[in-house]
């Protein structure tokens, strides 16, 4: 009887629940080892082989434009150039009405005019501004044409006409941008539009196409292209090619 009680008494001492038994009972989740994961796929390797790539590759993708943007305002600005947050006052010149917009002065005219559609309830191809006596040009940044705080920019607004949506679809539809023109636009105003919306490429490294056609006549009017509303515009960067 002592022999058979003493027994299971031992065994009780040495139970899973003893942290010093550590032969008993090991991790049903222990780490595969490289050549066991390998026998199996390795299919965890080439997932995390395969998101260090992607993530790689947004970062590069987000440095290059960065690189792009800033060689860009370096060619459109001379001297020093500060980015800074301001509030310009946008008067309605048909209602009146005069709103504040706080905006950084380093956008660009088309971007600010994204910004008044949705605070002015003007729609992009309706409106033409006005500061100092001269009319804004889209693919311009703000402060090319030394906007300050609380300055007043002064927003006509333009009867309906034949107005285009394009969809600008770039670097195969990882970018796509939405274009508002008319249709008697020049080929040379419309290009002028996607500058101040993707500012990073600058107007002499822009390739257009239609299709199979390229637009590469400044002068020619878009109808001419016989380009439909809602139609897409693939859109290349000469100088990655």
């Amino acid at each position: 009887m002592g022999q058979c009680c003493s027994g299971p008494r031992t065994n009780r001492k040495r139970s899973a629940s003893d942290p010093n038994n550590k032969s008993k009972d090991a991790p049903k989740f222990s780490p595969v080892s490289k050549d066991e994961n390998d026998e199996n796929g390795n299919k965890s390797d080439e997932f995390n082989e395969n998101d260090g790539a992607k993530e790689e590759n947004d970062t590069l993708q987000q440095t290059t434009a960065h690189i792009g943007l800033t060689k860009n305002l370096k060619r459109r600005m001379s001297g020093s150039f500060e980015a800074k947050l301001i509030t310009i006052n946008i008067e309605n010149k048909k209602s009146g009405e005069i709103k504040q917009l706080p905006i950084m002065n380093s956008l660009t005219v088309s971007q600010m005019k994204s910004l008044i559609a949705k605070h002015c309830k003007v729609i992009e191809p309706r409106q033409k501004l006005k500061y100092n006596d001269m009319m804004l040009d889209s693919s311009q940044l703000l402060s090319i044409y030394n906007i300050q705080n609380n300055d007043t920019i002064f927003l006509y607004v333009l009867e309906d006409s034949d107005i285009l949506e394009l969809n600008i679809d770039y670097k195969s539809g990882t970018i796509k941008k939405q274009i508002f023109v008319t249709s008697n636009s020049k080929l040379i105003d419309f290009r002028k539009e996607v500058n101040g919306k993707i500012p990073t490429v600058s107007l002499d490294e822009q390739q257009f196409f239609y299709g199979d056609i390229e637009l590469d006549d400044d002068e020619k009017l878009l109808k001419d292209y016989n380009i439909p509303s809602e139609a897409t515009i693939r859109f290349e960067w000469k100088s990655v090619y």
